[in-house]
């Protein structure tokens, strides 16, 4: 993948580094990168176009409120900027609601900037984790889908849920069909960051029972045993494969900064340090593993101050985990971070 200047290096970097927002990134700043075609979103009653148009034409400020049989409570929507006042005024609100609680179209909807993944996600329960888990876990998903998917169940999976633990643990290491996907550059690169996802999330559902494990990914060796089954079959057009062992590298140290634990602080603070050493000592400022020690350590910071449930919040629409982690890893980052950054957010 060449890098034509540090506009899309930059960019390149927030699609490593920043799953929730990837799928923006990759469409709105850099049409090298987009996708031929956008996965389908099955209609419900209505036609493709009007789903189009429900989720292509921002606005602002539009208040939803949702009801689950499950939660009486009024489910406040404020800031999802994909709906327009003209669907929302439309007989087509009850379509918008049942996408809006329904795994199965969920993870289809691709929002025009960064999906309310802490908002929406009130709208789901427990029984709804096990269809996430059923769309990870299908064949049949696109990489889309498996990747909204890791979200979600972050968002809804209570922690320490043992069945979450497995499913995660089990989906990181499953093998791929990459016969199946390969003419579908989307999907696969889809697909790669969906275990690169899983991974990271593993962190929070668990990072006491799985610390072992995670610990074992972040060495290079450690990453190539847990991904054996599919990471020598991703297409080159998606990734390269040192790129992918870097990555579940930077994943399972971004996973361990769930972590309360100061020894675990410290293994992550010292891997940093001769990482850093050795970027400096061949004159480079970033590579993939690095960048994400750089934001594994920046975690740590940020769940310090606001906590960890507050930290799940910042999946709000909003880009709040972008903005509040470029505040904070400055001290971590040997390359300058444009006071601009927030003009592509």
């Amino acid at each position: 993948m060449n890098l034509k200047n540090n506009k899309l290096k930059l960019v390149i970097v927030f699609i490593l580094t920043f799953s929730s927002s990837i799928i923006y990134i990759l469409y709105n700043h850099n049409e090298g990168l987009a996708p031929s075609h956008l996965p389908e979103i099955n209609s419900l009653e209505t036609t493709q176009d009007e789903i189009t148009s429900l989720i292509h034409h921002p606005q602002k400020d539009i208040d939803i409120s949702l009801k689950s049989e499950n939660n009486s409570d009024n489910v406040n929507m404020n800031d999802i900027d994909f709906i327009t006042n003209d669907i929302i005024n439309s007989a087509n609100q009850k379509l918008l609601q049942s996408m809006l609680t329904n795994p199965r179209q969920i993870v289809k909807m691709i929002p025009n900037g960064e999906m309310p993944y802490y908002q929406v996600s009130q709208a789901f329960d427990q029984n709804d984790l096990h269809t996430f888990f059923e769309i990870l876990n299908d064949s049949n998903s696109t990489g889309y889908e498996r990747l909204q998917a890791t979200n979600f169940i972050y968002q809804i999976s209570n922690r320490g849920n043992p069945e979450t633990i497995k499913v995660l643990k089990d989906y990181i290491q499953k093998e791929v069909n990459w016969n199946k996907w390969e003419s579908d550059w989307f999907s696969t690169t889809s697909i790669t960051l969906s275990k690169f996802n899983a991974l990271d999330r593993l962190g929070y559902i668990g990072v006491k029972d799985v610390s072992g494990f995670l610990k074992k990914a972040m060495t290079t060796e450690g990453a190539k045993e847990i991904a054996t089954q599919w990471y020598e079959g991703v297409p080159e057009s998606s990734f390269p494969q040192n790129f992918v062992i870097e990555n579940l590298r930077g994943s399972a140290a971004k996973a361990l900064a769930y972590s309360d634990d100061p020894n675990i602080h410290e293994l992550l603070r010292s891997e940093y340090e001769r990482e850093k050493q050795a970027l400096i000592a061949v004159g480079k400022d970033s590579d993939g593993y690095f960048n994400q020690l750089v934001e594994a350590l920046t975690r740590i910071d940020v769940i310090k101050d606001i906590g960890i449930e507050a930290h799940k919040a910042l999946s709000d629409g909003q880009n709040s985990y972008l903005k509040i982690y470029f505040k904070y890893q400055a001290k971590y980052s040997l390359v300058e971070i444009n006071p601009d950054i927030e003009k592509l957010l």
